[in-house]
């Protein structure tokens, strides 16, 4: 696939099928990028299909594009997710945008007794950033991105998946103890608490529904840090990390 302008549609993407682009992708590429009739884009439907496309309309209010032939493409498995605590301000944005470069598939906004921060803005706004992320770092499919979830109605959910769950600890063992969960999981989920941690409740809580502690760092980390080296371990026992 060529590295032409890259725009999400919210359609299912048919070869031959016309699309219409949103109004703030068709600014994007008609005031923008001045794009005209007959210029080639790539477009991609956040659930990893994408194609390339042709605009036969070019409008800053409302892009038509006729598709090509559309192509799918395979996320890694397993599937991995983050539950992990709200940091404040900006750097709430950061880690969306950076899970979302990392291959993160699924953000869970966490609420826990030491939060301070609930997000600004809501998901609506936060999977805008995801999609921006994508754009950037060429992935064809958006990570799911829930609203904010309290500890123990997570923890009550998540006892019905199935799925290796861990709990991000400086005092767990090493990523390396746990290669073959890692690799042979259906999905992995991680549980990262706030700047203060878990309390000694929570924290138990969540080893009574399953979870075992791993340390990603010999030192403490901000949310933020934790969410990375949660996704790059997660990732690093990936089989296929393509996509």
């Amino acid at each position: 696939m060529s590295r032409l302008p890259r725009f999400f549609v919210d359609e299912k993407l048919e070869a031959g099928k016309e699309c219409r682009l949103s109004p703030g992708e068709s600014h994007h590429a008609v005031e923008v990028l001045r794009l005209g009739e007959n210029g080639g884009i790539v477009v991609f439907d956040g659930r990893g299909g994408r194609s390339e496309a042709m605009i036969v309309k070019a409008d800053r209010r409302e892009t038509r594009i006729r598709l090509g032939i559309p192509e799918s493409e395979p996320g890694p498995a397993p599937r991995l997710g983050l539950a992990v605590a709200i940091p404040k301000g900006r750097r709430w944005q950061n880690l969306v945008e950076k899970c979302t470069e990392l291959g993160v598939d699924r953000i869970i906004p966490l609420l826990a007794e030491r939060s301070v921060s609930r997000g600004e803005g809501d998901a609506s706004r936060w999977r805008r950033w995801s999609l921006e992320a994508a754009k950037q770092c060429l992935r064809c499919a958006l990570p799911e991105i829930s609203g904010p979830v309290e500890l123990p109605k997570l923890l009550e959910r998540e006892k019905k998946r199935e799925e290796a769950l861990f709990l991000a600890d400086r005092e767990g063992k090493n990523p390396s103890f746990f290669g073959d969960r890692l690799a042979n999981a259906g999905e992995i989920l991680f549980l990262i608490g706030p700047e203060g941690g878990f309390t000694p409740a929570e924290a138990e809580a969540c080893r009574n529904a399953g979870a075992v502690g791993m340390r990603l760092s010999p030192h403490v980390l901000r949310i933020e840090t934790a969410a990375a080296a949660a996704a790059i371990t997660g990732r690093a026992f990936t089989p296929d990390a393509g996509g």
